[in-house]
């Protein structure tokens, strides 16, 4: 198994050994300004229920200083300003192309160094982060196969565009039936937004696996048009661990509003319901838990906010009654 795949087993014994003696104490989720992805679009991130055809989120504006007593984290893995090292390239794909293979964790697995505790604009960044997967019931994922990396990142963009950003979908007639049309650019703003690389165009035609209902071809991806879904899932950060890497580590918990409040909301989900701790979700009666979940993140500046990429991704249900 690739390092990062085994890290919820290593994650649940090293932190099992660290939590008598850790200190608990507030670090900031770094911001790099010298790292802005290339030709990326800046597609809003605020998940909404309906469509929207211009962003509603207003940016945010990251902190300067580091609370007294931290000391301010570097990004992992050259995103930081000192140049490209020995083990950096240029190329977007070399990120996940070969090296999947499961050859264990190997020497220097990572493993946690201390719990962060959330400032309100943390926890605020992370729950509209892992809002984004959880409202589209994104599943399980882990870098161990290209083929099933590409397809599920790709379906991500499409059904993000879909409740996001309308705009960046087109529709065309093929063989007598309407399809949603998406240019492989117009998926890669979104891709590169919440993972750590692009999709070239070697990528899309030899792995995006087509189905019945979707397919690339000629530069574009085309997904047999669909309407009606709703939206009603957020997610909120339960806590958030440092790496030895860098990394981050957030706990989480999938909620459903209920439908009656949800109907309700005339613009979309309020960006409150974003700004919630754990315990005020847990206490909120229009709230109902319904999956528990980790996320294995990179921080990522993305339009000066201090955001995250995602690594890995693993969500489980609650089981009811």
């Amino acid at each position: 198994m690739k390092r990062r795949s085994m890290l919820l087993l290593l994650f649940v014994l090293a932190f099992a050994l660290l939590s008598g003696c850790r200190k608990t104490e507030t670090v900031p989720v770094p911001v790099s300004d010298a790292f802005v992805p290339a030709g990326t679009a800046a597609p809003t991130d605020t998940p909404a229920p309906t469509a929207s055809p211009t962003p509603t989120a207003s940016p945010v504006p990251r902190e300067t200083e580091a609370p007294a007593g931290t000391e301010p984290l570097s990004f992992p893995g050259g995103l930081d300003d000192d140049g490209r090292g020995p083990d950096e390239t240029d190329d977007p794909y070399a990120d996940y192309a070969g090296g999947l293979a499961d050859d264990g964790p190997g020497e220097g697995a990572p493993y946690p160094v201390r719990s962060v505790a959330m400032t309100p604009e943390q926890q605020k960044e992370a729950n509209l982060f892992l809002s984004n997967f959880a409202e589209q019931y994104f599943g399980d994922y882990y870098e161990t196969d290209d083929e099933a990396m590409i397809s599920q990142v790709v379906d991500f963009a499409h059904i993000w565009c879909k409740i996001n950003d309308r705009s960046a979908i087109s529709y065309n007639e093929l063989d007598g039936s309407v399809y949603e049309v998406m240019t492989l650019d117009q998926v890669n703003a979104v891709v590169n937004r919440f993972f750590p690389y692009r999709i070239g165009t070697f990528a899309a035609e030899s792995l995006y696996s087509p189905t019945e209902h979707s397919f690339f071809r000629d530069g574009l991806f085309y997904y047999l048009a669909a309407d009606g879904e709703n939206y009603n899932r957020i997610a909120v950060a339960d806590a958030m661990t440092l790496m030895s890497d860098e990394t981050y580590f957030l706990d989480f918990t999938v909620y459903e509003i209920d439908w009656d409040t949800f109907f309700g909301f005339r613009d979309g989900i309020p960006r409150s319901y974003y700004e919630m701790t754990a315990d005020q979700a847990g206490q909120a009666p229009e709230l109902t838990p319904v999956a528990e979940g980790t996320a294995l993140t990179i921080p990522h500046d993305w339009k000066g906010r201090a955001s995250f990429q995602l690594l890995e991704y693993a969500v489980r249900p609650i089981p009811m009654g």
